[in-house]
């Protein structure tokens, strides 16, 4: 067989790549956009990639970016209070409700509602915050720490501060004048209905609903034990 001649420097057939096969599918693959980003709170690593304790400034870091986070949600914030306290926490419970799996403390909690604030009410919590970002965990005062350890603590703070006490203070009357006319159902219903506005403990709501009622109805009330909730003695 006579010797392959090729030209000084040219790849032999053996060195020839040969072209790669155009695909018959061509797949697009489309980047994310801003809008589809997700926001990503990385937590510090200690080291050699170790998770370490985070200090409390770190965690307020993460915490706010997270509330921050919150903001893209179309789901509406509670409206900033102005007259009815018992609407705002209402709505405010709505809202922590719907975030539940993020605001999971009671501190969060009040934290997140407290970025609507304003107003008169502002004024009233601003000093408070400070004082929780910038002397938390060591040196709270005891106001401060009262509010944020416990959310109900703050909806109570709230209440007194900013509640309708006359409205609470008719209530409280109308519930000891209240009388039993048609069924203990209807009865049962305005009297819880009162009871709500006028904030008494559950403890002490007893004895102006057994006054109430009819002769009749007292009779069957009266073997009712009263050991347990009020709820339960209503039922």
């Amino acid at each position: 067989m006579p010797p392959t001649t090729r030209g000084k420097g040219e790849p032999s057939s053996s060195q020839t790549q040969q072209p790669t096969p155009v695909p018959k599918d061509i797949i697009k693959v489309q980047g994310d956009s801003e809008e589809e980003e997700e926001l990503v709170v990385q937590e510090p690593q200690g080291p050699k990639g170790k998770e370490r304790e985070l200090s409390p400034e770190e965690k307020m870091e993460i915490l706010l970016r997270r509330i921050q986070a919150l903001e893209r949600d179309k789901e509406e914030r509670p409206q900033p209070l102005r007259k009815n306290v018992e609407g705002f926490l209402i709505q405010a419970r709505i809202h922590l409700k719907f975030y539940q799996s993020s605001l999971t403390e009671d501190y969060q909690k009040v934290l997140a509602i407290s970025q609507v604030f304003a107003g008169r009410v502002l004024s009233w919590f601003e000093p408070i915050l400070r004082d929780y970002l910038k002397n938390y965990p060591e040196s709270l005062s005891d106001a401060t720490n009262h509010i944020f350890s416990d959310y109900e603590h703050f909806e109570d703070r709230m209440r007194a501060l900013f509640g309708d006490t006359d409205k609470e203070q008719h209530a409280v009357k109308q519930l000891h004048l209240l009388r039993q006319l048609k069924s203990a159902a209807k009865y049962t219903t305005e009297f819880n209905r009162l009871a709500a506005i006028s904030q008494l403990p559950a403890s002490v709501l007893f004895y102006p609903y057994y006054d109430g009622l009819k002769p009749q109805v007292k009779d069957e009330m009266y073997r009712v034990p009263k050991t347990g909730s009020f709820e339960d003695y209503t039922n």
